[in-house]
């Protein structure tokens, strides 16, 4: 009887405890989705042939402010290779890579020739957003 009264307390002790785990990434209550849009965007040109591209995303109720403005670099075919964040930090991706690999900091000329592998004679041209296009390899120069 007393093994049996043991055997019943402990089962009794055992279910009255419960346990809840709740996951989430550290910091995501302090995380707000931004809704960024296309402003601005520019062909980089690297002694007069067209590299790349830079766009320039930025918050339609204050595009004057740098922290909310993204810069995605890209390959000719509109394929986006890296980016640079309001503060001139640029970024390049990897394949097969989780994280973007800081390639250094400064204008947005000078991260989009680090992340495009241009030269000293890098420009960026502005054109209309629209302008964007996969250029096919035969009209290209």
């Amino acid at each position: 009887m007393k093994l049996l009264t043991l055997a019943l307390t402990s089962l009794v002790a055992l279910s009255a405890c419960r346990t809840e785990t709740t996951e989430e990434p550290a910091g995501s209550a302090l995380h707000q989705i931004e809704k960024l849009l296309p402003q601005r965007a520019w062909n980089v040109v690297d002694g007069g042939k067209r590299i790349g591209a830079v766009v320039l995303y930025a918050d339609p109720l204050a595009p004057d402010d740098p922290s909310k403005h993204y810069f995605s670099v890209r390959n000719t075919f509109q394929q986006e290779l890296g980016s640079l964040d309001g503060l001139g930090r640029a970024w390049k991706f990897s394949p097969h890579q989780r994280e973007a690999r800081l390639v250094g900091s400064g204008t947005v000329l000078e991260g989009a020739r680090k992340i495009l592998g241009g030269g000293v004679d890098c420009e960026l041209v502005e054109v209309p957003l629209d302008a964007l296009r996969v250029v096919p390899a035969s009209a290209r120069k």
